[in-house]
């Protein structure tokens, strides 16, 4: 890919999560199954367990993913496994010591009907498998779990009002969102989801949580939380219609301009931004507040085109992943010579980081706020053949500056607390990789500029540098 390429935002990469589909094929080096032993699995379930460790086991390389992104390749997605004769002759040796686990288990195990739950074992053993590897990101999501997971962004549904994510054994909230039950409630960030309708979900898989907290609009949901500091508590509420809206626009006063982007997991968002960010150009836009807190960010492509609206041409991202060549990702455009002030928080992460820290690497803008959440690591999600699905930490990207922020977050150019009530996010760990009932207020009235010290600051830098006037703002308009 050319550095110079001005569509590279477009078809480089298609985001920090991306969807690919494995077509197994079986060789003649594949692993030996002992046809010869009286107590072998019955049928072909010891082959099917065999060839499903396999492909788990290979899984070391990969194409280029990150964010999210909804793409889906058919067979031949990864390149094959390349190894020496002595790897793979160590393979099928440690291949063949689970086939005789396995054996010795159908013939001796007295509870034979475990034995017979094949796909059962299988997953037990893939998930043993990704424990051994210490990562967080990487997980394994059943055929039910993936479809669900790749039709998130659709309809509306009863919910809390969270964001929630998988860490460790913990679902755990990630924000919660404005004029929904969880923050009635009082529910907070980093908040651990222990029980589900007294269902205990620890260990539990970001689904079934999910799938537990979700229901019809009001009716009862009951929670058991445990909290850092606190200990375990019980909270009931009723759920509410959630309705996602992307972008929020309003002009604050005369020359100045409000937008937030709440998340980039939407095939739509560089749309309606453009679309927001025009509207406001032509009610006079001479500074604008580009909100991102509590953006825990979606789709790799819709965050760089939004960023190339603000940054000057050059590079937006740089992508390092394992066995590729380092990509930087760059545009040709010229933005607007207008003010800029982003405003982050602990939720601003992954996409929204990507976007926070093009605009202060490449000086087009300031950052108030707190330090952002620090998630620069690439997953790659991988369907498999019977439609279950691997994701996979293959790489990481840097800044436009060429700065890493796994762990440390971009960190803003002037440090003010988020003073909103129920909306002080904690890091932990992804941010917002399901969405369990999340809802933003249609109206930024709950986060008003009496209560909001990051929006006041931010129009106090912008005043000062266009001397723009106060003036009573008009309602808000939701593009989506």
């Amino acid at each position: 890919m050319s550095k110079d390429d001005p569509k590279a935002p477009a078809r480089a990469l298609a985001g920090l999560w991306r969807w690919r589909s494995v077509g197994l094929r079986r060789g003649k080096g594949g692993p030996a199954i002992h046809k010869d032993n009286p107590s072998r699995l019955r049928g072909g379930a010891k082959l099917l367990l065999v060839t499903c460790l396999v492909l788990a086991l290979l899984l070391n390389v990969g194409p280029f993913g990150s964010i999210w992104s909804w793409q889906t390749e058919g067979p031949g997605g990864y390149e094959p496994r390349k190894a020496h004769a002595s790897e793979d002759a160590d393979l099928k040796t440690q291949l063949m010591r689970l086939e005789e686990v396995l054996s010795l288990l159908e013939a001796r195990f007295y509870k034979p009907d475990k034995v017979r739950d094949v796909k059962g074992m299988i997953d037990a053993a893939i998930s043993g498998m990704i424990f051994h590897l210490g990562d967080p990101y990487t997980s394994y999501m059943p055929p039910e779990e993936y479809e669900k997971v790749s039709h998130s962004m659709e309809g509306t549904f009863g919910g809390i009002g969270v964001t929630i994510e998988k860490v460790g054994d913990y679902v755990t909230i990630v924000s919660v969102m404005e004029g929904m039950p969880a923050e009635a409630a009082g529910l907070k960030p980093r908040d651990r989801i222990v029980k589900v309708q007294d269902v205990d979900v620890v260990g539990a898989s970001l689904d079934k949580v999910s799938g537990l907290i979700k229901g019809p609009v009001g009716t009862e949901v009951r929670l058991e939380i445990d909290r850092e500091g606190v200990g375990r508590f019980k909270v009931s509420m009723k759920r509410q219609l959630v309705t996602v809206h992307v972008v929020e626009y309003r002009m604050l006063e005369p020359g100045i301009g409000y937008l937030k982007i709440k998340t980039f997991n939407n095939d739509n968002v560089a749309k309606e931004t453009k679309e927001a960010y025009e509207a406001l150009k032509s009610q006079g836009l001479s500074g604008l507040v580009l909100d991102l807190r509590n953006n825990s960010g979606g789709l790799l492509d819709q965050a760089i085109s939004v960023a190339a609206m603000f940054v000057p041409p050059g590079p937006i991202l740089t992508v390092k992943e394992r066995g590729r060549p380092t990509r930087r990702i760059s545009h040709n455009g010229i933005p607007d010579p207008i003010g800029l002030v982003v405003l982050t928080n602990e939720g601003t992460a992954s996409g929204s980081e990507i976007v926070a820290a093009a605009i202060q690497d490449r000086g087009t803008g300031v950052i108030v706020g707190t330090t952002t959440f620090g998630k620069g690591l690439i997953q790659t999600i991988y369907k498999l053949a019977d439609g279950s699905a691997l994701k996979v930490t293959t790489g990481e990207y840097l800044t436009a500056g060429g700065r890493s922020i796994q762990g440390t977050g971009v960190k803003p150019d002037f440090v003010v607390e988020d003073t909103r009530p129920s909306f002080v996010v904690v890091k932990t760990g992804e941010a917002a990789q399901k969405d369990a009932g999340s809802k933003e207020s249609g109206s930024e009235e709950s986060a008003s500029r009496d209560k909001d010290a990051q929006l006041d600051a931010a129009l106090s830098i912008l005043r000062e540098r266009i001397g723009a006037s106060v003036h009573d703002k008009p309602g808000v308009v939701s593009v989506n």
